[in-house]
């Protein structure tokens, strides 16, 4: 593990976290919160599955 896998880690201690500063994001953004939301569980469904094919995501 380098220091930017280290730092990516660190980041984000947990799931909801990173969904929350993703959720934040879109609506400082302008999106609508429905749609924010709909993209939040949409990047966390292909992270998940990224993960589970062994790529760093």
């Amino acid at each position: 593990m380098d220091i930017l896998d280290a730092a990516k880690l660190l980041r984000f201690q947990t799931d909801w976290e990173r969904r929350f500063h993703e959720y934040d994001l879109l609506l400082t953004a302008g999106i609508d919160a429905d749609e924010a939301e709909r993209i939040v569980r949409r990047a966390a469904a292909d992270r998940a599955a990224l993960q589970q094919e062994g790529i760093a995501a």
